[in-house]
């Protein structure tokens, strides 16, 4: 049974780090500070969406519960929900909130067959639906963003191809990149000032390739690193419509990299935290200022740096 009081408790104390980071070409430095918002079983699949006043919504799949949990900061104070007491839910997920700080999930519903899930918060309510009913694999490693009109948008993969699902009433989904290699994996969404989708995400045929789709009337996609043999990744786009990206370095054992894709060019910077390992999934927001924040899965402990 989920137990509240443990989850009005669960700051038991901030874990505090600093990390530096090469930020852009000017070499700007920013310090993220380490906090501790839950123990246990819990971060394995989190995601991280900032409202309009810069207080971080957060989503995370509590596996010591059983549950889906949301998590929102405001006041320097945190309160937990939760959207989906199930099993069977929670893993693979996403978040974003609206222009009216209403948070919208999307997620894995994969017992007894995977189907993509999004879920509302509506008058202190969630309610949720199935996005992709058909059977088979379809909903894993879902991304969600929102339009101007509050629409939301989603990608995610479907037994090898990468998808993209939008609703207006009802759902319309297409492939964004449908090839005979495997893609989709983690992939990550963000919408550009036109409404424009932008995915980052792994190709696992042969070698792993970090790769990034775009779509302005057509779809293109591109390798940006061949063969990084690592796993997880959040992007966002700054003002510029660059792309900011963090994920976990598998060939040095698990430290995050964060780093950028600058307009208009392919050319990689990538900045290693070096001392900061991971074991579960991981978000990338930024605010208005591109300050970054990042949450993810520690050991079993849920982070949030910024």
């Amino acid at each position: 049974m989920f137990n509240s009081s443990r989850y009005k408790k669960s700051i038991i104390g901030a874990v505090f780090a600093a990390m530096f980071v090469v930020g852009s070409s000017a070499n700007a430095q920013h310090q993220f500070v380490n906090e501790q918002l839950d123990t246990g079983i819990a971060g394995t699949w989190v995601a991280l969406a900032l409202d309009a006043e810069g207080n971080p919504h957060i989503a995370y799949w509590d596996i010591g519960n059983l549950l889906l949990a949301y998590a929102v900061k405001r006041a320097g104070v945190w309160n937990y929900e939760v959207i989906e007491a199930n099993a069977t839910v929670g893993n693979e997920i996403s978040i974003a909130v609206d222009a009216a700080g209403v948070p919208h999930v999307s997620y894995d519903n994969y017992v007894p067959t995977e189907q993509l899930r999004y879920a509302v918060r509506s008058g202190g309510t969630w309610t949720a639906e199935t996005v992709d009913p058909s059977a088979g694999t379809r909903g894993r490693y879902s991304s969600l963003a929102l339009d101007a009109q509050g629409r939301p948008h989603i990608s995610y993969y479907e037994a090898g191809d990468l998808k993209y699902a939008v609703k207006n009433g009802t759902w319309s989904i297409e492939s964004a990149v449908a090839t005979a290699d495997d893609e989709g994996w983690y992939s990550s969404l963000a919408l550009d000032a036109s409404g424009n989708p932008h995915i980052m995400h792994f190709e696992t045929t042969g070698t792993v390739d970090l790769e990034y789709a775009q779509k302005n009337g057509m779809w293109s996609n591109v390798a940006i690193i061949t063969d990084p043999l690592d796993y997880y990744i959040s992007m966002d786009l700054d003002a510029m419509n660059r792309a900011h990206f963090t994920y976990y370095d598998n060939i040095q054992a698990g430290p995050l990299v964060y780093g950028k894709v600058p307009t208009n060019s392919l050319f990689l910077e990538t900045d290693y935290t070096g001392t900061y390992y991971g074991d579960g999934s991981i978000t990338l927001r930024l605010q208005d200022d591109g300050t970054p924040h990042i949450v993810y899965g520690s050991t079993g402990a849920l982070q949030h740096m910024t």
